[in-house]
């Protein structure tokens, strides 16, 4: 894993002024409000799923295609469900992650519209690849609930440099919202994910590197290296170093990891073109949650060094912007809402991973702060009392 061991630093105190909610936009709740009626409960999906879910037919589109939301702009997008329906007895073949009711502001926002911000700009990303992350950062005193578009089976993703994200904020001790915000974000230029070969794959999207921006996807054929086999773990290992931002107003930086990702990229020339994704292992495997030894699903991710900065000194919670974060001149897109009066700078040495996590299942529990030991691997959970971020 890239990530240093370490605890979250907080670069400055976080400076919060209570203020209204604009434009409709609703604050996150002081107290338990009723469930809503588009989220599955929480209890019905934290037990992951039944032992003999394995042997249950997939589920089929209808049953699928029933968990939808209404996005901010009235329509009706895809969202979040659970790996197996339980009720029909059914499983899907991919995962999202978190289940978003997780979020302990969830009713200020409800279930992520997957697909949202990316409409706004007229296109559109495979429906597997939209993941959710429950991340509780106790250290610094927030909550995040992050989806992000990270599919690790096709090739095309070598290639996209722009993925939706919508990220939600909120304060740990009042549970108050501080951002919720749809963007598209920058993940740069794609290198090779061999170990012993981290070159940059030509045409794969802007240099971005000395910013920080960087996808590392897993490519083969690698190098061997001495002591381990030619397409081993470590050679398949994908992360993605993100930037979304709105000028002036918001900045949200993270590395997001799969340590298993499901296919690779086929480098057949320098250039990794004609582009096609093949599998790691010798063996094939359906990919489908509770597929016997399958372990080659996507889902082991990690939520490393998050970082965030909003620095909002207006009375105005609500700015409009284009898909990308630049201001929208019409004054028609995307509601972004950053709290009003609120200047906050965090920057976290944690990373946050969904497996080893006691009591919480992989597939739809929280991601927790995780102990990064040498020689690479993570030897336990960090322990961390509660605290509050500072904000009032």
């Amino acid at each position: 894993m890239p990530c240093r061991r370490g605890h979250a630093l907080l670069i400055a105190a976080v400076a919060v002024v209570a203020s209204a909610c604009d434009g409709g936009t609703v604050p996150a709740p002081e107290s338990a409000a009723p469930p809503r009626a588009d989220a599955p409960a929480v209890s019905a999906v934290e037990r992951d799923w039944p032992a003999d879910a394995a042997e249950w037919p997939e589920c089929t589109a209808a049953q699928h295609d029933r968990h939808v939301t209404t996005g901010p702009d009235g329509r009706t997008y895809p969202t979040w469900h659970p790996p197996v329906d339980v009720e029909a007895r059914c499983r899907h073949t991919h995962e999202h992650g978190s289940n978003p009711r997780l979020f302990p502001a969830f009713d200020a926002v409800g279930m992520p519209p997957f697909g949202y911000a990316i409409a706004q700009a007229g296109e559109s990303e495979p429906h597997p690849g939209f993941k959710v992350y429950a991340v509780d950062d106790v250290d610094a005193g927030l909550h995040w609930l992050v989806t992000f578009h990270m599919g690790t089976a096709g090739a095309a993703r070598a290639f996209r440099h722009l993925h939706s994200v919508h990220v939600t904020v909120a304060e740990q001790r009042t549970r108050r919202l501080l951002a919720n915000v749809h963007l598209l974000t920058e993940t740069g230029m794609s290198q090779k994910g061999c170990i012993l070969d981290r070159a940059r794959i030509p045409g794969s999207g802007p240099d971005q590197h000395g910013e920080g921006i960087l996808k590392s996807v897993p490519a083969l054929p690698c190098p061997p290296r001495p002591g381990g086999p030619h397409a081993a773990h470590g050679d398949v290992y994908e992360s993605w170093a993100t930037r979304a931002r709105i000028p002036g107003l918001f900045e949200f930086r993270v590395t997001y990891d799969v340590d298993n990702a499901q296919r690779a990229v086929a480098c057949d020339s320098g250039a990794c073109s004609p582009v096609r994704s093949i599998d790691v292992r010798a063996h094939t495997c359906d990919n489908q949650p509770g597929s016997p030894g399958c372990d080659r699903q996507g889902d082991k991710r990690g939520f490393l060094q998050p970082r965030l900065v909003l620095t909002n000194a207006s009375a105005d919670s609500i700015v409009v912007t284009r898909p990308d974060g630049t201001p929208s001149p019409d004054g028609t897109g995307i509601r972004q809402f950053v709290r009003a009066n609120t200047t906050l700078r965090h920057e976290s040495r944690e990373a946050f991973t969904n497996f080893a996590n006691p009591g919480e299942p992989r597939h739809t529990g929280r991601y927790r702060a995780r102990r990064f030991c040498e020689p690479g691997t993570f030897c336990g959970p960090i322990n961390h009392s509660p605290r509050v971020s500072g904000a009032n």
